[in-house]
């Protein structure tokens, strides 16, 4: 990963605790921004971080640990990732003082551009724009120009400057991240079969790769499979509906009735469908449990996790929040889904999905965090039930509670959800093994 991306936060980190070396006649009691310094809220907010990881996906890999029992213990440079470009925004929003908030939103907004896979021209120069006036307003709030504290302008910040510009020539930072490479001389490895000529068999091994790579770009719509695990066609029970999408098991046996709002919601959308016979039929779905999506993530459901949550005592991480494009206008919104179903007509199968949808993000808070803090309500009742197609799902994503610190060291439950997106979901084949793992602890599986 690049320099900036990771030294920032251990920056930022020792500015809001009070660590960062001081130099005289520098005093920490002009230090307006080393709010992490009081003990209280330091823990309070570890455990707000700590509260947050069941709603953290499998696949988003390793969720942070409380910061503020582990960060000098092995914090992991994920971990860093998901709980300082990730979590962040949302949790430091009530205890950070607003100016030194909104500007820690443009580093996050920033680099959170600049590690997507396909970056537009326009995107690039928002995010450069936001790094440079993350930069310039970090000296005016931080060093303010005072001897002593020239430290605090560390080279990472500034290289936080050449990101944008170097991407156009080297290419999204995502490509070329510390775990991305990691992650390859680890797949390189593991297909080594024979200890003879290793560096031999390696070279090879990445030649092969490589091929493969060019004939995946040449021809988009190839499906190739590159090994077995994570993209692997889904044993068992398994439905596909083509496109990568798949329904999987657990499915109950015996078709069970609706409940009356969910009766209501359906009803409307076959009649919207123009289906024939709504009136005759006898209500009666056969739920399932889970779904698997063309990136290779896993979205569970409502019906699963209760199931799952009553039937084993370790913690499970909420899988049932997806990103949809809505029927209607085509734009993007967050549900929860309740469970999976089929309808047939004839020769036609149709896939569905009965969601629960969250309300539409906190505009004037969206646009105050450079769009890095999402946050909605739950919609209760029929208002927010929909049945969608599954082809409507995008990816899992993760709505994490929105939980303030108080200047005493008190946790306030908002009741409202933030988003969470994984940063690296084009180039991730997903948690897939740990899901399957949760499952088959559980008995889930038919």
């Amino acid at each position: 990963m690049h320099l900036s991306v990771l030294n920032d936060p251990d920056l930022l980190l020792g500015l809001w605790r009070g660590t960062i070396k001081k130099y005289e006649p520098d005093n920490i009691s002009t230090w307006d921004w080393a709010v992490l310094k009081n003990v209280k809220v330091w823990k309070a907010h570890g455990h707000t971080v700590a509260a947050a990881v069941p709603f953290i996906p499998a696949s988003f890999g390793r969720a942070p640990r409380n910061p503020a029992e582990k960060i000098n213990s092995g914090y992991k440079a994920w971990e860093f990732q998901l709980y300082i470009y990730g979590l962040g925004p949302t949790l430091f929003r009530h205890i950070l003082p607003d100016c030194y908030w909104k500007n820690y939103c443009k580093l996050v907004a920033g680099i959170r551009i600049l590690q997507r896979r396909v970056i537009t021209p326009e995107k690039l120069r928002d995010a450069h724009n936001l790094l440079l006036d993350f930069i310039e307003e970090f000296e005016d709030l931080y060093y303010r120009r005072q001897e002593s504290r020239i430290h605090f302008v560390r080279h990472s910040v500034h290289l936080l400057s050449h990101i944008a510009p170097e991407t156009v020539r080297a290419g999204p930072l995502a490509c070329y991240a510390q775990w991305t490479i990691e992650t390859l001389i680890g797949n390189l490895g593991s297909e080594i079969r024979q200890d003879r000529d290793p560096y031999a068999n390696l070279a090879q091994r990445a030649i092969l790769r490589a091929q493969l790579n060019s004939i995946q770009a040449l021809f988009p719509d190839l499906k190739i499979s590159k090994r077995s695990g994570a993209l692997s066609t889904p044993s068992g029970n398994a439905r596909d509906f083509g496109d990568g999408f798949w329904l999987l098991p657990r499915r109950e046996e015996t078709p069970k009735p609706l409940s009356a709002q969910e009766y209501q919601v359906f009803m409307t959308y076959w009649q919207d469908q123009g289906w024939p016979n709504h009136d005759k039929w006898p209500n009666a779905v056969s739920r399932w449990a889970r779904a698997q999506l063309p990136n290779g993530q896993r979205a569970r459901s409502i019906w699963c996790e209760t199931v799952m949550r009553t039937s084993s005592t370790s913690p499970l991480r909420r899988t049932s929040c997806v990103e949809i494009t809505t029927c209607n206008d085509g734009r993007t919104r967050i549900a929860n889904v309740q469970f999976y179903f089929c309808m047939r007509f004839g020769e036609n199968l149709h896939p569905l999905v009965m969601v629960s949808l969250f309300s539409n993000p906190d505009q004037p808070l969206l646009s105050e965090s450079s769009g890095t803090v999402y946050l909605c309500d739950t919609l209760d009742g029929i208002s927010g039930l929909r049945v969608i197609p599954l082809k409507s799902i995008k990816t899992v994503v993760s709505m994490f509670p929105d939980a303030q610190v108080t200047a005493a060291g008190d946790i306030v439950i908002t009741n409202k959800f933030s988003l969470l997106q994984h940063p690296f979901i084009e180039l991730a084949e997903c948690g897939l093994l740990e899901d399957d793992e949760e499952e088959r602890e559980i008995q889930l599986e038919n």
